[in-house]
């Protein structure tokens, strides 16, 4: 069976194109990190050419355009383009929308905005059920948490892990205050009470989801940092991305957090999360304007 490949289009006067891969042997990724410097927006595919919250992705993407002074997309536009490379790729994928200051010329474009579909790749099951160990960092800053800039997907690739348990590294504020994961929200549970950083932050899509769903359960939103000192004494965590849901973390810098396990309110937010993202995906267009 021949490995899916990752793809890359660009929706240029009404049409789709499919871009050349400009170096054999290449990781595509590598390619991405040669374009000019810009933002971008990441999310996955449900059943393939459904979208969970796309609107409020590219709401964002044009907020960070906007923010950056590049180029602004028309947003129905780029739908009909991601609806149409969705259905081209045919298979689930991780989607991510570069927004570039002018067209690459390495890859030949004639627009400002380049749609990866990279095949689907999350961490297996079991992870999620044992959960994962991260720990602070002060060695890696964002440089605007209005803007997801490219140019932190360079330093982060960079970034040097401590040991292999380490999953991903959480930003640290000036004073030591956990503000997020490289490419994660981070939350963290006392009692019925869920925490995380209010400023200094992107906000994330998952996230804002996920501070609805605690609410719509019961439980306590504080929009405040923890301090790196007190995460192990913090009853549950978790990370949260649009690709890769709710991510349970069970220890911070080698050291448990609470029992060690996935906590039950994560489970929960996990639980109603995925449920709306079943209920909630739809294609970029309606299926009136994509047929």
């Amino acid at each position: 069976m021949t490995e899916r490949k990752a793809a890359i289009y660009e929706w240029h006067d009404g049409q789709l194109r499919v871009l050349e891969h400009p170096q054999e042997g290449v990781d595509l990724e590598q390619v991405l990190l040669d374009l000019p410097a810009g933002t971008y927006e990441a999310l996955r595919t449900c059943d393939q050419t459904n979208f969970f919250r796309l609107d409020r992705h590219l709401e964002r993407g044009v907020a960070g355009c906007k923010a950056s002074g590049l180029p602004e997309p028309n947003p129905q536009a780029l739908c009909a383009g991601i609806d149409a490379a969705a259905r081209h790729f045919a298979g689930e994928a991780k989607l991510r929308i570069d927004f570039l200051p002018y067209p690459s010329a390495m890859l030949s474009m004639r627009s400002t905005v380049l749609l990866s579909f990279h095949p689907l790749q999350l961490p297996p099951q079991e992870t999620y059920q044992r959960g994962v160990g991260v720990y602070p960092t002060s060695q890696l800053k964002r440089y605007s948490p209005v803007i997801k800039g490219t140019q932190f997907i360079a330093a982060r690739t960079a970034h040097k892990r401590l040991h292999e348990d380490d999953f991903e590294p959480i930003l640290l504020d000036p004073d030591d205050y956990c503000l997020e994961g490289i490419m994660s929200n981070f939350f963290c549970f006392q009692g019925d009470a869920l925490y995380t950083a209010g400023t200094g932050v992107l906000g994330g899509i998952t996230r804002e989801t996920l501070l609805d769903c605690a609410a719509e359960l019961g439980l306590q939103v504080v929009e405040e940092a923890v301090h790196k000192n007190q995460v192990n004494q913090m009853n549950e965590a978790f990370l949260s991305s649009s690709v890769r849901g709710v991510l349970p973390v069970v220890r911070f810098a080698g050291k448990d957090i609470g029992n060690g396990r996935p906590g039950a309110h994560t489970m929960d937010l996990d639980a109603a999360y995925g449920e709306l993202v079943r209920s909630s995906a739809r294609p970029a267009l309606p299926s009136d304007e994509s047929a």
